[in-house]
């Protein structure tokens, strides 16, 4: 039975967009393969995107960013963490590698946290990585490259035998060898009439849009003014009803019951940050993007400009979210002109191949 081990970063939902669908196919070619998740995300989003069971073993991998929402980024908060995180690092980095032996891992792949690659290497096994950044990248800006963590970054990113990288990627060159995959994340095949059916609130909706800002926290805005559109009716992820005082046509829905990609095929507009996760399965439903900017993260700039170049994707300043004045936004981007790009690939499915061919 090979055994493979995911260590998948805990920074808002998009790493693990990135690797459910790879687990899946690696499972539906392979039922007899186990598969180890490595990370802090909560079950429930783990259990949103699997089809198969999976060991899921809880604990730190890596810090990302610390956020104060989905487009605040608090790096003093950041730098104090990764202090932390780092300042035993070669004793954590062995017993990483003691935990990996006690599961007999076959085969590590980790987006993106270098730990998991500096521990397969102390472990005698081989790695992959798989993503569309780096935390070198991402802390570049604020770190100096002769830190001490920014060489231990460097040096577990070496490790890895491969970078899978995604479209709509950093240039991520601190990977030595990489192999460029097609798109990851879920296409859905429902209808938008049986999505609406399973929630009666879009059936008297004539336009729709989701509002996503993924594990990070939606930024504070005058949800008051949704309710003057009155032609438009807004969803929203929550575990739980909608707060009480809410206008009317904002709307709550269990992502457990209805998948993010089915709500993305039933409704006009998604109204996000630019994230690869929500970017990539909006390309592959074909959702319109209604974005608000998020100009502290290193990101932010390539996906930017593909959206402004390639998608039916229209740029909201934040001060028009923060007020509430959503409406010429909504309407330029249900109305767009332009078409998404031919899908490149099927990433997962190259990605799985990858992995599969290296045990």
């Amino acid at each position: 039975m090979p055994v493979v081990v995911f260590y998948v970063s805990a920074h808002g939902f998009g790493h693990w967009a990135q690797c459910a669908p790879v687990i899946d196919c690696l499972q539906r070619n392979d039922p007899e393969m186990r598969v180890c998740v490595r990370s802090t995300l909560p079950e429930a989003e783990l259990a949103r995107r699997l089809r198969h069971p999976v060991d899921y073993h809880r604990a730190p991998v890596d810090v990302g960013v610390i956020q104060h929402s989905a487009v605040e980024e608090d790096m003093a908060a950041t730098r104090a963490a990764l202090a932390a995180f780092h300042a035993n690092w070669e004793q954590r980095v062995a017993a990483e590698a003691e935990w990996l032996a006690g599961q007999q891992a076959d085969l590590v792949v980790s987006d993106i946290a270098p730990l998991g690659f500096a521990a397969a290497h102390a472990a005698g096994i081989r790695s992959f990585a798989l993503g569309s950044l780096d935390w070198y990248e991402i802390y570049r800006p604020f770190m100096a490259a002769d830190d001490p963590i920014m060489r231990q970054i460097t040096e577990a990113y070496g490790r890895a035998e491969c970078l899978l990288k995604l479209p709509l990627s950093m240039e991520m060159s601190v990977f030595p060898r990489q192999r460029s995959i097609g798109l990851v994340g879920c296409r859905s095949t429902a209808s938008p009439a049986a999505v609406a059916q399973r929630l009666p609130a879009l059936a008297s909706c004539r336009k729709r849009a989701l509002i996503m800002f993924g594990g990070s926290g939606t930024p504070a805005f005058d949800v008051e003014r949704l309710g003057d559109m009155t032609d438009w009716c807004f969803l929203v992820p929550a575990e739980s009803e909608v707060e009480r005082g809410w206008p009317a046509n904002v709307r709550a829905f269990d992502a457990a019951c209805i998948p993010i990609p089915d709500m993305m095929r039933a409704v006009d507009v998604v109204v996000c940050k630019p994230g690869y996760g929500t970017l990539a399965e909006a390309w592959l439903n074909q959702t319109p993007l209604c974005f608000i900017p998020r100009d502290g993260f290193p990101e932010y700039p390539f996906l930017r400009d593909w959206l402004l170049r390639q998608a039916p994707a229209v740029l909201m300043p934040m001060s028009s979210f923060v007020q509430g004045e959503w409406l010429p936004f909504l309407e330029q981007a249900r109305l767009h002109v332009r078409a998404y790009p031919p899908l490149p690939g099927d990433g997962a499915a190259q990605a799985a191949a990858a992995i599969a061919g290296a045990l």
